[in-house]
């Protein structure tokens, strides 16, 4: 089995040459405006053009109009669509130390429900984990089978490095690493950090290209440190 992630948008994307067993759309977002659209239902527009006739589609978008699109898509397409929040569930809750438990619901009666610690931060990477299980239950259903522990194993067993990574240094120090490039990926960053960290201090080091909204990026991260 082969996950191929998709270049930049989707409709015009040299991975269409690909004939999928699953398409996934993960989140909508705004970034790369000046390729995919002013706004996230044109983005979806883009993004939703990986959905292939009859191939089943699992969406995590989690904007109304931009899963109206995704929705539409699937439709015209004569697909199965799951959607997250429709579909299939999910619930998330800090761990103590580092992390994040995940409780997944997913389609069917009875309805499957795995239950693990995710070694990643943040309620976004319980989202996505919760769109990857969802992944795997529908390529269940083409006879690619992986049991519930199969799944919990797996995740308990992630690293990602650049997405809130922790580096511990002297002095009770401890550095954060993260590659969040655009409004949303911020959001969940600061997100985070103000549920770890609410009783420490923070300092920022932020850097980004000239090609993104640094500007609201700034603010967001400005109003949860200490000193930038």
């Amino acid at each position: 089995a082969i996950v191929l992630e998709v270049g930049l948008g989707g409709r015009l994307d040299s991975t269409n040459v690909c004939a999928p067993s699953i398409s996934v759309v993960t989140s909508i977002g705004l970034d790369h405006q000046h390729v995919l659209g002013k706004n996230l239902v044109q983005i979806a527009a883009e993004k939703a053009g990986i959905v292939k006739h009859g191939v089943p589609v699992v969406s995590g978008v989690v904007d109304p109009a931009a899963q109206a699109v995704v929705e539409s898509t699937a439709r015209e397409h004569d697909c199965t669509h799951w959607q997250l929040g429709r579909d299939f569930q999910f619930q998330s809750t800090v761990e103590p130390n580092w992390g994040s438990r995940l409780i997944y619901m997913g389609p069917g009666d009875p309805a499957t429900k795995i239950e693990t610690v995710l070694p990643l931060e943040g309620t976004h990477q319980c989202r996505n984990a919760a769109i990857a299980l969802a992944t795997v239950e529908a390529l269940g259903q083409q006879g690619i089978s992986i049991s519930s522990s199969e799944m919990a194993q797996g995740l308990a067993g992630l690293t990602f490095p650049g997405k809130v990574e922790p580096f511990h240094l002297p002095d009770g120090v401890l550095a954060v690493v993260d590659v969040a490039h655009n409004e949303d990926s911020v959001t969940a960053l600061c997100d985070c950090l103000r549920n770890r960290f609410i009783d420490r201090s923070m300092a920022v080091v932020f850097g980004t290209s000239v090609d993104k909204s640094a500007e609201v990026m700034l603010q967001q991260l400005t109003s949860m440190s200490d000193e930038i």
